[in-house]
């Protein structure tokens, strides 16, 4: 859940630490939309 007052600031364009998940999911996007498949990785200690 977003802070109150988070999605104000996103659209204002105070981005914070946001920044990175906002660009994360338009590349997943661009990329869906253009066909590709999207993985996830899980690091798994033994």
């Amino acid at each position: 859940m977003l802070e109150d007052g988070s999605q104000a600031n996103i659209i204002k364009g105070n981005l914070g630490i946001y920044k990175g998940a906002i660009y994360d999911n338009i590349i997943a996007d661009i990329l869906v939309k253009l066909g590709k498949k999207l993985y996830h990785f899980i690091w798994q200690c033994s």
